[in-house]
């Protein structure tokens, strides 16, 4: 396989581009059979031990998630937030397992990595929904509950403080919408090689700028409504959340700075992007064992309900034995 490597070094572009060259790419069968790079000796062992380790870890925590709301008398209203709460606790889960598809199945790596960008916009999405959720509390009112919230620098750039209002929430969730759109386009236009390696540098800025904005939408809406939802740990959800997403996006940027050789073995040939995302594939997976680690300490069963609301859970458990006290009682007394 040296020998196959050190041909490809000398010319790095010997694979073909444009639309079909896919068909020359490796299948998940030819793939698997055949003889491949070096590299991939190392990066499918990591990648499917990794994936091991998050799915048992991700699975943990959604159980833990699960099993509150399966007890709750009254699962209707705990089923909202826990929806919310599912989708970015089981994103290390999610994103392992298509990493590792991009490892497996070199020739569909692209369409994968657009999926992995829709995937991280409806996190980003999700966990905004549940900030609001975290704020409106079990009657849903939002604007009543920042109403209530005591003046302050609700953006950074502001001179003055004031109480937040729901037009700063629309400004939050426009700034998040906008990478909603920027990223899944931008995993697309990704498609066509040529455009990529031409306007490498306004597409990384365009995707920085996106993210920046976003970034910054959500932190904000968790300082102006931190007397609400301080008890909930949204820095550490958000944070743990993130750390997977900026991880995979620096991984799959250095990778591609750092391979930039095709390799051609046999009738099989692997471009350098195809290479570049089988590393990144498996630092990403790599990574995702520690977010779900996190995770498992930021999102909790007691999430699912704010402290001043009622435990459906406590009540039950708390109820059957005073029903059985009170039915004694009577009878003890006639007895008596």
């Amino acid at each position: 396989m040296s020998v196959h490597w050190t041909a490809a070094a000398l010319n790095s572009t010997v694979c073909p581009r444009g639309v079909g060259a896919a068909v020359e790419w490796p299948t998940l069968l030819e793939h698997l059979t055949s003889p491949g790079p070096d590299a991939y000796e190392y990066l499918l062992p990591v990648t499917v031990a990794c994936t091991a380790i998050s799915a048992a870890i991700s699975a943990r925590t959604v159980a833990r998630l699960l099993l509150p709301a399966r007890k709750s008398e009254a699962p209707g209203l705990l089923q909202p937030r826990l929806v919310l709460m599912m989708i970015p606790s089981a994103a290390p889960l999610v994103i392992a397992f298509l990493e590792l598809a991009i490892v497996l199945a070199p020739r569909s790596w692209k369409v994968l990595h657009i999926v992995v960008a829709c995937f991280e916009v409806i996190c980003f999405w999700a966990f905004l929904r549940l900030l609001l959720n975290f704020i409106g509390g079990s009657t849903g009112d939002v604007a009543a509950a920042l109403a209530r919230i005591a003046p302050r620098r609700v953006w950074r750039c502001s001179r003055r403080d004031r109480a937040p209002g729901m037009w700063d929430v629309r400004v939050v969730q426009a700034m998040v919408a906008q990478f909603m759109i920027v990223l899944p386009a931008l995993a697309a236009i990704e498609l066509d090689e040529h455009l990529v390696e031409t306007r490498y540098t306004l597409w990384a800025a365009v995707h920085i700028v996106s993210l920046v904005s976003c970034v910054v939408a959500e932190l904000s809406l968790i300082r102006m409504a931190g007397d609400i939802i301080e008890h909930h740990n949204c820095h550490l959800k958000f944070w743990s959340m993130k750390t997977l997403f900026i991880g995979n996006m620096a991984s799959f940027r250095i990778a591609g700075r750092v391979v930039q050789s095709d390799q051609r073995i046999g009738e099989l040939c692997y471009t350098h992007e195809t290479l570049a995302a089988g590393w990144s594939a498996a630092i990403t997976t790599f990574i995702a064992v520690i977010v779900a680690a996190l995770i498992v300490c930021g999102f909790k069963p007691k999430d699912l309900q704010d402290p001043q609301d009622p435990d459906p859970i406590a009540q039950r458990t708390d109820g059957e034995p005073q029903q059985v006290e009170e039915g004694l009682q009577p009878a003890s007394g006639r007895s008596a």
